[in-house]
């Protein structure tokens, strides 16, 4: 055969061979527009495909303990949208964020973290970010204390709200992938709107193939808006149709969340000036509308647009209202229903409470929670003003046998085992100031030995003032923490009684000495002994707090608490500090 000959049929050998190492593309769901989906359910996604080409789909997670959960594909119907492709998620995966990846003829594409798989979305927890400002002057990394803790909170999914990539970063399509690396890290999917400094491209490429969308989170829902100054809204007719069209479309459950970037909340002014608002929010149920932009002051359009709450969260970079070196921020809001935990009515308006500080809360371990250890002990503190409830710790594992793992101090919420290594998800609540010592691990587990803890104590106490300003809880106030060994062995422990992070002295009832801060006791089994408080010796300030008993002693602890409302001489009642950071 001729050369040319010969090299003409080889291209034409080769041409199905090479439109099917042609890369599939996943447009829907992505990083910054997740899937929210429970198992044994079919999911739909949204891919460019070679023509002809049949898809394979799993769900992975990296890590020490990697997982990969196969997808089944359900046959379509003659004539289908190709570009829609349906996927059965197994009963048995793990409920967590997965990285989607589909596969084609050896080619793969992934979306990172894009979908989340929770059986149960009743009651979800959001973390609000804004302004990470990712290489500016003075904010040219992302703070990684606060991935760390936005992890700790457990949220169902965090909004960011725009300039994510500044616009003067040296290498913007390298920022932009070192921004879609660190959300990685998050172990909630995000959903994210383009701000002014975001390149659109880059934010199309990295995170959503558009500045506009919506996504489904269980009865709730988030809408996404393009509103920045330099592209108001209100100019943009087809979007504005749309949006109105989605809050028109009326809610039976849940709340409608709304992200966009501009602090003039343009859409929202539109519809107000057209006094289309009140019925629009109200049948769209919109409860938060979050906004961007470094100034968290009073909202013009709070009161008009009441009970929706306008939310603006402090930068999350360095780059605060002051300037470089500003403390970076976030917001946690906690959803049931309708019902939102976090925010507050004031004059006719509904505001949400403070945003937190970076560099609260943290958990430390004294081995790699990698995989590498059987067992592993952590500390976890909570120096915030206020209680933090739903804390979560992943760790990994070395797996000790067939057993399954355990844990002391904490909740064990789910475990997976991929080959040696377990995968383990934790739980737990701290008061505040508070800290606890959680042990977990594989193999045999230990004996629970904390004694139960009963209080005898007054729920509202008016606190005594002392010569240089602050307060003290009255000495005459009494009171006793009962502790009771329910084991059927002996106990040692040393008990330690905390108030607004300061130590309350005690004495034990049958045991001479006069108030010490404290005890090592020794509880034979059925044994039941009666701490007397010396409160003051505490000094503590008026609002929502509570007494913290700590039994320490063994490899674990963790602080079992009574609430208390204390009460200046001065006034009648304060705002509890569970209700806002400081």
């Amino acid at each position: 055969m001729p050369l040319a000959r010969f090299i003409a049929a080889l291209a034409l050998c080769c041409i199905p061979l090479l439109a099917i190492a042609e890369p599939p593309r996943i447009i829907w769901p992505s990083q910054g527009r997740p899937l929210f989906t429970t198992r044994d359910t079919e999911i739909t996604i949204i891919a460019e495909l070679p023509e002809g080409a049949a898809a394979t789909a799993a769900l992975e997670r990296g890590g020490p303990a990697a997982q990969r959960v196969e997808l089944s594909a359900v046959q379509d119907a003659a004539g289908a949208d190709a570009s829609r492709l349906r996927f059965t998620v197994p009963a048995d995966t793990p409920q967590q964020t997965w990285d989607l990846v589909l596969s084609v003829g050896g080619r793969t594409a992934r979306a990172r973290s894009a979908v989340a798989v929770r059986d149960d979305l009743s009651r979800i927890r959001v973390v609000h970010v804004s302004d990470l400002n990712l290489g500016a002057i003075g904010a040219p990394q992302i703070d990684p204390r606060l991935l760390d803790e936005i992890n700790l909170l457990g949220p169902t999914l965090v909004l960011l709200t725009g300039d994510l990539v500044d616009i003067t970063h040296d290498d913007p399509a390298a920022g932009w992938d070192e921004l879609s690396a660190a959300l990685a890290r998050l172990d909630a999917p995000i959903v994210a709107a383009c701000g002014e400094h975001d390149d659109l491209a880059q934010f199309g490429r990295c995170l959503a193939p558009g500045p506009v969308g919506s996504v489904e989170v269980g009865p709730h829902r988030v809408l996404v808006l393009y509103d920045v100054p330099q592209r108001p809204i209100a100019l943009d007719v087809e979007q504005c149709e749309w949006a109105g069209a989605a809050l028109a479309r009326s809610r039976g459950r849940g709340l409608t969340m709304v992200l966009s970037h501009s602090r003039s909340a343009g859409f929202l002014q539109t519809l107000v000036d057209a006094d289309r608002h009140r019925d629009l929010l109200a049948n769209g149920r919109v409860g938060l509308w979050f906004l961007g932009g470094s100034d968290p002051g009073e909202h013009p359009l709070a009161e008009a647009v009441a009970p929706t709450c306008l939310v603006q969260t402090p930068p999350a970079s360095a780059l605060g209202r002051s300037g470089a070196g500003s403390e970076p921020r976030f917001r946690v809001l906690d959803i049931a229903g309708t019902r939102v935990s976090g925010v507050r009515e004031e004059g006719g308006r509904v505001v949400a409470g403070d945003a937190w500080p970076v560099g609260r809360l943290s958990v430390r371990s004294d081995s790699p929670p990698d995989g590498s250890a059987s067992v592993v002990r952590l500390l976890a503190t909570n120096n915030h003003p206020f209680r933090v409830e739903g804390l979560r710790r992943r760790i990994a594992l070395r797996a000790d046998g067939d057993s399954a793992p355990w844990v002391r101090g904490a909740t064990l919420l789910q475990s997976a085992r991929s080959g040696n290594v377990w995968q383990v998800d934790l739980g737990w609540s701290l008061p505040d100031k508070g800290a606890a010592r959680i042990v977990v691990g594989t193999g045999a587990a230990p004996p629970d030995s904390e004694p139960v803890v009963r209080f005898d104590i007054p729920a509202r106490i008016t606190l005594e003032a002392l010569s240089d300003g602050g307060y003290c809880v009255p000495a005459a106030t009494g009171g006793t923490v009962w502790l009771r060994n329910a084991q059927e062995r002996e106990v040692r422990i040393t008990p330690l009684l905390m108030l607004d992070a300061a130590t309350v002295a005690y004495s034990v009832a049958g045991v001479e000495g006069g108030p010490a801060t404290a005890y090592q006791l020794t509880l034979a089994a059925g044994q039941q002994i009666a701490l007397k408080p010396a409160w003051a010796t505490g000094r503590v300030r008026p609002g929502g707090r509570e007494l913290q008993v700590y039994l320490r002693g063994g490899e674990w602890w963790s602080p079992i608490c009574t609430p208390l409302q204390l009460d200046s001489p001065l006034q009648d009642a304060v705002t509890p500090a569970t209700a806002r950071a400081d």
